[in-house]
């Protein structure tokens, strides 16, 4: 998608405005209740993350987490890069208990 295509040329906030829009497009469509949902959520989470919105990141990622369970797709790679993601974001904040939960999850 547009989005994941500007962050990976450099530039997380073009990104993250494109993702935005596309998670706005999805939430009036009702299609974001589904993987590729929290698939365009996990992009949202990395990119808030490397703009160094923790706070944003995690609560996005968590609301992935919550549309990968409902949709029984959590254990999968995609969910499982999810609770990476989580990890890794709690561990920058400096929750390392949040962080090991969700890097055993």
């Amino acid at each position: 998608n547009l989005g994941v295509t500007q962050a990976q040329s450099g530039d997380l906030q073009a990104g993250l405005t494109s993702c935005m829009e596309a998670w706005r497009i999805r939430d009036q469509s009702d299609s974001l209740n589904s993987a590729e949902g929290a698939a365009l959520l996990l992009n949202v989470g990395c990119m808030r993350q490397g703009l160094g919105d923790l706070a944003g990141a995690a609560a996005v990622f968590e609301g992935a987490k919550e549309i990968r369970e409902r949709s029984h797709s959590l254990e999968t790679l995609a969910g499982a890069e999810l609770l990476r993601s989580m990890g890794g974001v709690f561990f920058e904040q400096g929750e390392t208990e949040k962080a090991l939960h969700h890097y055993q999850e």
